[in-house]
């Protein structure tokens, strides 16, 4: 209808061209509701339909029911009459009247006659001077306004579905078309019927209309989206264009329009989780504003926007804009994946502006043919990825060189796939901090059971024979318990090695025995090169040992003892563990050279066995990394020793050397996953021991004894090693270790009294500047004699 506001001169029955208006604005109301829901609806006003308001036109309807002819509210304009040689005209607004002299002939030619005097004069023409024997007729009240309907055609109508009727004259059916706007927030969901309206405008961010699969929905003019979300899985047609403003749109469904032109819009066939094809039956045009979002699926399958021939469109694709790729949960996508995501009949013209990376590593390259777009996905370098640290430029090496091997794919799936924060945390997490601990274990192994022999050596003397049996510490119980002391600090190695309980008279004059027990713990320097840093690995154990001893002659004893050490450890860091067994055989003497002199020696042979734990979180995937090492141990110490006498007690100088080999071997880690093949150099140590000491003579009822030497190491101990993945190609990456010291001192001291049968020791040793293996010893004996 035109458009004019309603006035009670004007249009004066605006009710009723209202209620005879077929064509009606409508909307859903605010929350979830179905199509043909009639309670889902409610009459917007008609934007044709104006009034005046503060000398104002505005989109309303009058609070009451037309007027008709005598109303009076809201004049304006003029009303005449005209006859012959007069005029006579009224202004409604202003109530000015103004005749005109116009001669018309005679003055029965009037139907009814006022002279100018008697208007000029104040007279008022009457309506029975004007027109002799008019009647008014009968007009209605104006009234309150009833309650809306659709047939009253007033806004706020509900009760009603939007689906066009057409009119059917011999049954009075009155023809209905809806203008459809979707303004308020919730979901309108069509399903399991045919619509057709007149158009369709989905207007904020809030409103969404889905459209089941097996429903239609027709447009006779066009659909307008502003904003929110249409998602098709049925059909969805319009005559005109589909004008994509803002907002998204997605489904697997299909879509007819000459045009379907995205603006702003966002486009995802399927849903955001799964994959599904999206057609257009038309022509699409994807603007510098728009996004089309992709998914992919498991076995190569991916989302695809197929645009098809429709009518006189040929279903050609003009493409502008980014899009965005991303894998549904569950599918790893890999380096090498070709995907076909957008099809096009009526051929394809222009590119995508942009195509986002899937990750920090993978990137797609885009492919454009006549018909269809196709991406292929590429792996970068995680060099080019990770932070400046020795681990993650470790790490990366591997996995750029280790790309393409079939055992690996377990780990380059889900890793490709994160950004750059969580593969640099991984990476990081990954450190072998065990390898570092490995070495501890064994170094501290090997060093106790070389001061036993040496603390053993400093306490026999050929006249000690006399057939004694020796129970040092608590073996029995220890090997029956197998416990373990708490920890200290700095690779603080504690012992109880000499507590010591002598029975005679078991073995022969020249010969004695020992069986031997103590505890150790501490801790030693982590691995350097791991972040985060700091902390001590921590470790404990126990060990066993026994052995027999012979007087060669006055002046030499020989001696033969085999010991066993088990100890176990972890990192400052949870999930990374180790423990090692040491198993060996020590052959030791001394011999008094005369002058003073003494001459000791020692050389063992043995194996360390150890086994590492390790847990690596691939993406939220633990894998337990294990591995095992049998060690060869070779040790050797030779010292000389100058004592003079000072009465009740000997004081002098020693000097010795003292030798280590620890054979490392390669080790594969067993579990999978990120699992190292590690190549592990041989730890040797060669160290020069200069210091003095001070001891009790031999018979003395107290005998103190004192010790401090300075010890310098030769060799340097290795830094680093060298690993690849298990199954992968070189060449090794180097992960660090922990350092070694060069220059350190121990001290020792303890106090042996005798009364009569029981002699009762105490002692101690302790290092002193040393950092890498700082060891602690705290003995007590008790020997008695038979």
């Amino acid at each position: 209808m035109a458009r004019c506001p309603f006035t009670s001169r004007s249009i004066s029955n605006w009710d009723w061209i209202a209620a005879n208006n077929p064509y009606h604005y409508v909307s859903a109301k605010a929350g979830n509701g179905s199509w043909t829901d009639p309670n889902h609806w409610v009459s917007t006003i008609d934007p044709s339909y104006m009034i005046e308001s503060g000398g104002q036109l505005i989109n309303d309807i009058p609070a009451l029911t037309g007027e008709q002819k005598t109303g009076t509210s809201g004049d304006f304009g003029q009303i005449c009459f005209q006859s012959g040689g007069v005029s006579d005209c009224l202004d409604t607004r202003t109530g000015v009247e103004v005749v005109e002299n116009r001669p018309i002939g005679t003055s029965g030619d009037n139907a009814g006659s006022a002279s100018i005097a008697d208007i000029t004069g104040g007279a008022t023409a009457s309506r029975d001077a004007l027109m002799p024997g008019a009647q008014p007729e009968a007009q209605a009240a104006a009234t309150p306004l009833p309650a809306a309907t659709l047939a009253n055609g007033l806004p706020g109508a509900t009760n009603f579905v939007p689906n066009n009727v057409e009119p059917v004259r011999t049954t009075g059916t009155p023809p209905r078309y809806f203008d459809v706007t979707l303004s308020a927030t919730g979901l309108t969901t069509l399903s399991g019927a045919n619509i057709t309206i007149d158009r369709l405008t989905i207007g904020t961010a809030g409103a969404a209309l889905q459209i089941d699969s097996g429903a239609s929905l027709s447009s006779l003019i066009n659909v307008n989206q502003l904003a929110g979300m249409v998602t098709v899985n049925g059909t969805l047609s319009s005559v005109g264009d589909y004008s994509l403003f803002g907002g998204g749109l997605m489904g697997s469904g299909r879509i007819n329009a000459p045009f379907l032109t995205s603006v702003l819009g966002q486009i995802a066939p399927g849903t955001p989780t799964t994959i599904g094809t999206l057609t257009v039956g038309g022509n699409l045009v994807l603007s510098s504003g728009s996004n089309l979002f992709i998914n992919f699926g498991p076995n190569g399958t991916s989302d695809v926007l197929a645009v098809v021939a429709n009518g006189t469109s040929a279903g050609s694709a003009t493409l502008g804009g980014a899009v965005s790729f991303s894998p549904v949960a569950g599918t790893q996508v890999t380096a090498g994946n070709r995907y076909t995501f957008l099809t096009a009949a009526g051929g394809v013209t222009g590119t995508f502006s942009s195509a986002n990376a899937l990750s920090a590593i993978l990137t797609p390259r885009l492919t454009y043919g006549p018909n269809s777009v196709s991406v292929e996905i590429q792996a970068g370098l995680y060099r080019d990825v990770v932070a400046a640290t020795a681990v993650q430029g470790a790490y990366a090496q591997l996995l750029d060189q280790s790309r393409g091997t079939a055992g690996l794919a377990s780990v380059y799936g889900p890793l490709d796939l994160q950004n750059a924060a969580t593969i640099r945390a991984t990476l990081e997490s990954w450190a072998p901090r065990t390898e570092t601990l490995r070495g501890s274990l064994a170094t501290v192994a090997v060093d106790n059971m070389s001061r036993f022999t040496r603390d053993r050596l400093l306490q026999l003397d050929d006249g000690d024979m006399g057939g004694t049996l020796s129970m040092i510490g608590r073996p029995v119980q220890l090997a029956q318990l197998n416990m373990t002391a708490v920890g200290a600090d700095t690779m603080a190695v504690r012992s109880d090695s000499d507590a010591v309980t002598v029975q005679q008279g078991r073995l022969p004059d020249d010969t004695s025995a020992f069986l031997a027990g103590g505890y150790l713990d501490g801790d030693s320097r982590p691995m350097a090169s791991a972040l985060p840093g700091g902390g001590r690995d921590q470790f404990d154990g126990f060990y066993l040992a026994g052995g027999i001893e012979k007087a060669l002659d006055e002046g030499s004893v020989i001696g033969f003892a085999l010991s066993y050490t088990d100890v176990d450890g972890t990192t400052p860091i949870a999930g990374q563990k180790a423990s090692g067994s040491l198993y060996q055989g020590t052959l030791y003497g001394k011999a008094m050279l005369g002058g003073g002199l003494e001459l000791a020696t020692q050389v063992s042979a043995g194996a360390f066995d150890s086994r590492t734990t390790r847990v690596a979180d691939l993406v939220g995937t633990p894998y337990t990394l294990t591995g095992e090492d049998s060690a060869l141990v070779f040790t050797g110490e030779v010292s000389l020793a100058k004592n003079f006498d000072l009465g009740s007690v000997e004081f002098g100088p020693r000097a010795a050397l003292r030798a280590s080999h620890i054979g490392f071997s390669d080790i594969k880690e067993n579990g999978g996953g990120p699992a190292l093949q590690l190549d592990r150099s041989s730890f040797n140590s060669l160290q020069a021991r200069l210091g003095l000491a001070l001891s009790g003579k031999r018979g003395s009822s107290f005998q103190p004894h004192l010790s401090a030497d300075y010890v310098h190491e030769f060799e340097d101990a290795p830094a680093s090693f060298g690993a690849t993945f298990v199954g992968g190609p070189g060449p090794n990456a180097i992960f660090g270790l922990a350092g070694t010291d060069k220059d350190w001192f121990e001290v020792g001291g303890g106090v042996t009294f005798k009364t009569g049968n029981v002699d009762l020791s105490i002692g101690a040793d302790t290092t002193i500047g040393r950092k890498d293996v700082s060891n602690q010893s705290y003995r007590g004996s008790v020997t008695f004699h038979f």
